[in-house]
Parts: structure tokens; sequence; C-alpha cells
């Protein structure tokens, strides 16, 4: 200490005496502390400041201004010169509540009191204050000294020792390994919660401070020796030992036991280290006796078993694989499973190693062929595991081969039989199914999946997802079918129904199927075919039809036939001349219904009607046809093929055709615009032929060109007898003509 510190602390010694001596407990004054030089105040290391007695700042050191990190005003600042205080929780502390404020306030020192300043620049310093009030030679306060503290390296040394401890506390507790630590009487110190689990220790067992003996009062002399030998210096440590724990079991323990030192290198207690191996010892146990039942297995495995180095080299085969191939053991030592591969199965085989060898997969399974030693083919199914290093490549492979060659071939006469009857069933559109009625469950077969429409993959479908297809109109008709034949215990049942494929489209399937009862009579299980019978619904309905409507067209044939037998007999002269009319229009009809028949009632070219309709002239310079090609509906043909019969007769009687000079012309066209615009306009003109004078009263034929397309079609026509010739223009609705 400064000498120029020595007077005046004597002065405070005295000043401190006099106190004691008039009996009077109070703070002791600071006679003289004027005399204290500056220069002295400003070496000591520790921050020092003072204040009057109103607490306003009167001097501080440079030391106490790096503390605070600035420098107050004097006789304004006041108790103390920090920017900002803070209590050690964190809270702020104001001014006139720090530690000085207390010191004047209760006019007494203030003792070890903590406190956090706070730089203006943001730094926080932990100190310990000091402060203590000064009093004049009357006992009247003048004001307080107040030392500062710097603690911020015991506080990180206190917050460092903090971690380790706490680190130290959660290693021993979560240690992998079981941890104690005891004193020189093996009393707990520490444990870890390992040392409790392996121990079987109650977990809520309060060990710290009791005794080891205490906690295993049957262990046995030979822990006690081990315990004094360890306490008297000695390390001590097993690999394999028997512990009995007190309910009688044994585990296999590796276990180490040391002294723990104090600072002055006194013993003070020992530390046990120990791990239950028992899994491990029992496993290189079970691990010994495993190999030995792996060599008798491979040995005398009825399958084949193969060890196969990395690259592809046989290191170890049994009799049953030699066999198998025809070798010998010694043989196929030689060689690599590559040399008695099938080449079709090598380069899948490869390529499935390699994945293997490259850490993809740890095994596989697949079934190839191999070649024997004579020559033949045997297939197999071969499954390897791998067996790897430390570092995770492979070691060796450890392959089973197991003989299929005759499944294969069963498989082979199975599938071809298969095909055999998936291609009848889907030629004769014939598809099986299993329904489990309990279950609700149905199975079909492929060729079912292609009638009805559903994915090839698909083989199993819901009760529900089935009935959702057929057709609403069928559902409830079918249901019930079905719930009559079972309340009746029929064995048989024959449904017709439709069925909805996916897109939409409807077909006629007809079920025959199998009924089987448990023996309470409950039916359990439908199996039988689907018959895809749309084609023949088809034809059939084509029959009816067909066949209605072959009775619609004679009756309509024979009331036209007898209309025209009534009109042509109304406007003969005589009945050779009544057969002679009639015979050309029934002939005309019959051409008409021929044309019909060949286009199966679908239609007529007009072409090839109008030719019809003129070929008694064989003379082909007296006719002129000529138009587009245009199909008549089967409705229109009959009306005006009538029309064009009364036009040839009178042109054949009467007009250009009875001569042998004249000529007649037939054209038609579609007209693409005007008032005839999409109609079939037909016009028929005669030239050449002998002079004709208009009649006195009109025929039948010319009633039959002039009403019949307006009545029938809701056509036009334009019938005009000419002196030159017959001039007649037909108009067809377009409704009537097939595009």
């Amino acid at each position: 200490m400064p000498q120029t510190w020595s007077p005046a602390l004597s002065r405070v010694e005295a000043s401190k005496n006099r106190s004691a001596s008039n009996g009077a407990a109070r703070p002791y004054t600071l006679d003289g502390v004027n005399d204290l030089s500056h220069e002295a105040i400003e070496a000591l290391p520790a921050a020092i400041y003072m204040t009057d007695a109103e607490g306003r700042i009167t001097f501080y050191n440079e030391a106490a201004a790096s503390l605070w990190g600035c420098r107050p005003e004097l006789g304004k600042s006041t108790f103390c010169g920090s920017h900002k205080l803070y209590r050690p929780d964190g809270t702020v502390l104001p001014h006139h509540q720090c530690p000085m404020a207390m010191a004047l306030q209760q006019r007494r020192p203030i003792r070890g009191m903590e406190a956090v300043t706070e730089r203006p620049d943001g730094t926080r310093i932990p100190f310990i204050s000091y402060p203590t009030p000064l009093f004049d030679a009357a006992g009247q306060l003048t004001g307080a000294v107040n030392m500062l503290v710097d603690i911020s390296e015991r506080k990180r040394a206190e917050t460092t020792l903090a971690e380790r401890e706490a680190q130290l506390a959660v290693f021993v507790e979560h240690a992998p390994v079981a941890i104690a630590m005891f004193d020189r009487s093996m009393r707990y110190l520490a444990v870890s919660r390992r040392f409790v689990d392996d121990y079987r220790l109650p977990p809520e067992a309060q060990l710290i401070g009791r005794s080891h003996y205490e906690i295993f009062p049957g262990m046995r002399q030979r822990w006690h020796d081990i315990h004094a030998r360890v306490l008297a210096g000695a390390a001590l440590s097993q690999e394999q030992d028997r512990f009995t724990h007190q309910d009688g079991r044994t585990d296999w323990v590796r276990w180490s036991m040391a002294p723990w030192r104090d600072a002055n290198g006194t013993i003070g207690g020992s530390l046990l280290f120990a791990e239950i191996k028992t899994e491990q010892v029992e496993a290189r146990r079970a691990l010994a006796e495993s190999e030995a039942r792996f060599r008798a297995t491979f040995e005398n495995a009825a399958v084949g078993v193969v060890l196969v180095g990395p690259n592809g080299a046989i290191l170890r085969v049994n009799d049953s694989f030699a066999r198998m191939l025809g070798y010998s053991v010694e043989e196929l030592k030689q060689r690599t499973f590559q040399d008695v591969t099938h080449a079709d199965d090598l380069e899948t085989n490869l390529s499935i190693l390699n994945k293997t060898l490259a850490g993809e997969a740890n095994s596989y399974c697949i079934e190839k062929r191999y070649i024997r030693k004579d020559g033949g083919i045997v297939w197999a199914s071969l499954t390897v595991g791998c067996v790897r290093t430390a570092d995770g490549t492979v070691d060796y492979f450890l392959s089973v081969i197991e003989d299929i060659t005759d499944r294969k071939r069963a498989e082979a006469r199975l599938a071809e039989r298969n095909a055999q009857l998936d291609l009848a069933h889907k030629a004769a559109r014939v598809g099986s199914y299993s329904l489990d009625i309990p279950a609700k469950a149905m199975r079909i077969a492929r060729a079912s999946a292609a009638i009805s429409g559903l994915s090839h993959r698909t083989m199993e479908i819901t009760a529900q997802q089935w009935f959702a297809r057929v057709h609403r109109d069928d559902i409830g008709r079918l249901r019930a079918e079905h719930i009559r034949a079972f309340k009746e215990g029929r064995r048989e049942l024959v449904n017709e129904f439709r069925f909805v494929r996916p897109g939409g489209e409807v077909r006629w399937i007809e079920a025959r199927s199998l009924i089987n009862y448990d023996h309470t009579g409950r039916a359990r299980r439908m199996t039988g075919v689907y018959i895809d019978v749309t084609e023949r619904r088809k034809a059939e309905d084509h029959k009816s039809l067909l066949i209605a409507e072959l009775d619609h067209r004679v009756k309509n044939v024979l009331a036209c036939v007898a209309a025209v037998a009534q009109r042509s007999r109304e406007s003969s002269k005589s009945a050779d001349e009544f057969l002679e009319v009639l015979n050309g229009r029934i002939g005309a009809l019959a051409n008409t219904h021929s044309l019909l028949s060949r286009s199966r009632w679908e239609g007529v070219c007009l072409g090839e009607l109008v030719r019809t309709e003129l070929a008694f002239c064989t003379k082909s310079e007296c006719t002129l046809i000529a138009g587009p090609d245009v199909n008549l509906t089967a409705e229109a043909t009959q009306p005006v093929a009538m029309v064009l019969h009364e036009l040839a007769t009178n042109a054949a009687k009467y007009g250009a055709l009875s001569n042998g000079h004249g000529q007649v012309s037939v054209r038609w066209r579609r007209p693409a615009r005007g008032r005839s615009s999409g109609k079939l306009v037909l016009e028929w003109r005669e030239t050449g032929g002998p002079q004709i004078d208009t009649p006195t009263s009109t025929g039948y034929g010319t009633s039959v060109i002039c009403d019949l397309i307006p009545y029938e079609l809701g056509g036009a026509v334009d019938y005009h007898l000419a002196r030159d010739g017959v001039r007649c223009r037909l108009e067809i609705p377009a409704e009537w003509l097939i595009s």
C-alpha cells in the first residue's frame, strides 16, 4: 500500500477508537480525508468515489471513470456515476436505491452488495460495492466514500465452473455406461442413471450419501477386497465378470475401478465404471453355436448352398448343389458362378449382383437357369444374401439354390392351357367369375375383364363395384332373381341383363351360375360364367324388327297393288288393256322391290332406278340419263319409281319412244342456291316423238305423275304436255335423300 495512505488510515483508526471509547456504535468519521493525496487515490486499482451528504458526487478516480465508461459531472450526478444500474437478476436499479444511497440514508456502511453497471456503449460490468458514510468531529454526516470492486473475472469463472459442473452432472447422469463415485467410506457422491437401471435399483431410490454396502447388503467379500485395494491406490478392471443381482438373476459385466484424488493428491474415494455385457457374451456363445449349426446345415441341406466371392468365384459348395449340376465339389470350386449360369440369364444376374456390390441392396431373389456338366438346363430359385466387412464392402455372398425345373415345366404347361382357355373365352366371349357372398368380393377371369371393359390387371373387385355397372333398368330384377334363388335353395341360376362398360357401351350378358350353400342353408358362393350375348340379342331384335317390317311392307304392297288394280280397271277400256297396264305397274313395283332388297332396304341409287325403268328401251341413243350420285331413302324410292314408270310407259305408247326416232332425256341435280336449294330436281324431257294432242280427260297414270310425290313426299311436280314432247319437273325434299 502507498505510504500516503498511512497517516490517513491512522486517523481513521483514531476516529474509530474515539467512537468506541465514547461507547457509541456509530459509523466512523474520516477526519483528514482531504489530506489524502489525489495521486495516491488515482494510483489505486480499485474504483473509488466520494459524495457529499446529499449524495452529490464530489470526487472519483480514473479507475471509477473506467468502470463506469463515462465521467459524471461533479456536484450534479448523485449516488453513483454509472450510466445505468441493474440488480444481479437483471432488473433496473434506480440510483437513489443503490448501495451508496442506502449507506447515506441508513448512515451505516453497506458491505458486499452486488450490482451491475451499464456503460453508455451498452457494456455491463458486475461489481461489489463497499460504501461507507463519513462524519465530522461533531458526528454530522458529511458525505460518503465508496469502493467498487470489478467482479467480472470472478463471475466468468463462476459461470464456467457452473457449466462444467452441469456438464459433469449431465455426463454422469446420461453416460452410456454405469458410473458411480464414492468417498473413502464407499458412500455415494454421484451416480448415473444407467447405474440405477443396470443394477435394477428403484428409480426413486436416494443413493447420494448412502453406503454402497447398504444398497447391496449381500455383496461378496471379493468386492470388499477390491474396494480396499482401489482406496489404497490400485486401479483394477475385468473384461468379463459374472454379477448376481439380489433377485438371483445374473449378468455379465465389464468393469474398471480407480481412486480419485483431491487437489492435494490425497485419495478422496473411488470411481467405478461398469457396462453390462450379457447380450454380447450370450451373442458370442450363440454365434459359436450358430456356426456349428450352419456347418451342419450347409453340408446336409436338401437344397444347394454356395458361398460366392465378390468376383463370382465359388468359395464353398455343398453336395446338393454339386449333384444338381452333375459336378463334384472340387470341380465347382475351380469355377465361377458365371461359368455355370445360362447365357440368357447372366446379364440380369450380374446387374442385380452389381447393385448389391454398390450397397443398394443386401439381398435379392431371382429365378434363373444353370447349365449342367452334361449341357442340360436346370431351373432354380436363387436367394442371395451378402456378408459385409466393417467398411461396408461385400466379403462374400451366401446363395441358396432350389431346383424348380419340374415346377417350371408344370407352369409352362399351365400357361399354355390358360392361354388356350383365354383364347377360347375371348373367341366365344365367355368369362368366368367367383362371388364370395358374405364377403361381397368377386374374382373375375381376364376374359371377364375384357367383356366388362375393365383393365386386364383387374382380377378382384367388390360386388358393389360390379353391380354398379349393371343397367339401372335391370339391377332390381337381377337382385330379385338372386334373392328368390337363394330362398328356394336352387343350385343353378341363369340370368340375362345389360352391363354398362366404362365408356358407356351397353352389352347383354348371360350369366350361368352354380350356387353353394353352407350347412345352415345360407348361400356362400356363386361360381359361373358370363357369356356376351349382345350380338345374339341384336340378331333377335333385328329379326323381330324384320318380321314386323316385312309384315308392314307386305300389307303396304298388297294395299298398293289393290289400289293400282282398282284404278287400272277403272281407266281401262277392255280386259286385255287392263291386264297389260296392271302387269306393267306390278312389274314396276317388283323391280323397285328388288332394288330395295339388294340394298337391304337402306336406299336406292337414283341413277340405277332411272335405268331400271327405261331398261325396255334397248337403244342407247334413245335415252340420255345424267346426274350426280344421289341415293333415295327406302320410303321415297317407291313413289319416285311409280312416277318414272308412268312417264316411261306414256313415252313408249304415245311419246318420244313410240316411233323409234325420238329421245328421252332424264337429268337431275341438287341446286346450291335459289328456291330449290338442297332439294333434288329431276327433269324429264321428250323430243322427236309424234305430235301430242292435248287429252280431253286425265287418266290414272297422269294422276300418279302429278299427285303421288306431293302427297307422299311433300315435293312438287310440274307436268306439261308440249307439242314437241312431254316436259316434267320433279322436286324431292332433302329429307328423302341419303347423304
